[in-house]
């Protein structure tokens, strides 16, 4: 969790130290997100493409939107 206090130090770094700053947290999520996803592996992606009952609940969504907006 973000301090106020580290908030604020961060405020006062130079243009040049936050980019480095940025750097050293974009690498360490890269590799946080290296450990959860194996490469090795494929993951299964939910979508809802080809899905009737998923249209049908959007459609039904937007119809009860246009009715309120339409009150």
């Amino acid at each position: 969790m973000l301090t106020q206090s580290l908030i604020h130090q961060l405020q006062q770094l130079t243009h040049s130290d936050k980019l480095s700053a940025m750097q050293l947290l974009i690498e360490s999520l890269r590799h946080d997100t290296d450990l959860i996803f194996d490469g090795q592996m494929s993951y299964e992606v939910w979508s809802p493409y080809d899905s009737a009952q998923t249209a049908s609940d959007l459609m039904s969504l937007l119809e009860k939107d246009d009715l309120s907006s339409d009150a």
